[in-house]
């Protein structure tokens, strides 16, 4: 397990991870995960996110391809687009990289997606030139969908549920 010492901390913020263990504990006190800390740590293969961490920005696990599990805070405020990109062992058998009832990245390459019931939000970008993709379904339990999500996708039909208010987008 990681220690004290493999993280620097700056404000609140982690800048810089030097650790090598598969497993990964967040210090308490991080208030937000600068950009590409992770990226390119294939050692890690689970990651604990204490309470209180507010944001996790780009690209923060790019590429952690052994990465397995993340637990987040439920009261994240935001998680930017690509955070878990290159992260495809987080995602379940349909490609899905669902925590804590968020969608953040879909690494599938079904033309008809079905999102999972239960998912109340899409993060920003999740399908974002993903060309394949012709026609997304949305869940009933759908409440907010982020900035960008269905960005570059030309030609694509969504299906919203009636449940599903307009203000959402």
């Amino acid at each position: 397990m990681s220690n004290i010492n493999d993280f620097v901390i700056e404000n609140g913020s982690l800048k810089k991870y030097t650790g090598t263990e598969a497993e990964v504990v967040i210090p308490e006190g991080v208030k937000y995960i600068s950009g590409g800390v992770f990226a390119n740590c294939t050692t890690i293969e689970s990651v604990y996110i204490p309470d209180g961490v507010r944001s996790i920005y780009y690209r923060a696990f790019k590429n952690c391809t052994n990465l397995k599990s993340v637990r987040l805070p439920t009261d994240i405020f935001s998680v930017e687009h690509d955070a878990f990109d290159g992260c495809a062992n987080l995602a379940d058998e349909n490609g899905f990289v669902i925590i804590n009832n968020t969608l953040y990245t879909y690494f599938g390459d079904a033309e008809v997606v079905t999102i999972p019931e239960g998912v109340t939000e899409i993060g920003d970008g999740v399908f974002c030139a993903k060309y394949g993709v012709k026609e997304i379904f949305l869940p009933e339990s759908l409440k907010k969908i982020g900035y960008y999500t269905f960005g570059e996708m030309n030609g694509i039909t969504i299906r919203i549920p009636k449940t599903v208010r307009p203000n959402l987008f």
